[in-house]
């Protein structure tokens, strides 16, 4: 089972990689709306905080890359 601790981590893995040079940032903005959508959901299907506090990490993410 994907934990939230979990998923933070693999959010911030694709941030570093991306950071490092290794993914594009449209590679990035796709993997992590991959993650939002196949784990997040599952992950926190039952709690509607950690699925908004979750979502806003990513999209966080999402927003710095595309404005580099």
């Amino acid at each position: 089972m994907t934990t939230t601790n979990d998923i933070i981590a693999e959010a911030r893995t694709l941030e570093a990689e991306f950071k490092a040079g290794r993914i594009s940032a449209g590679e990035l903005k796709e993997l992590l709306e991959d993650l939002k959508h196949n784990k997040v959901i599952v992950a926190s299907a039952g709690d509607l905080q950690v699925k908004g506090q979750l979502f806003e990490l990513i999209d966080g993410i999402i927003a710095v890359a595309g404005a580099i």
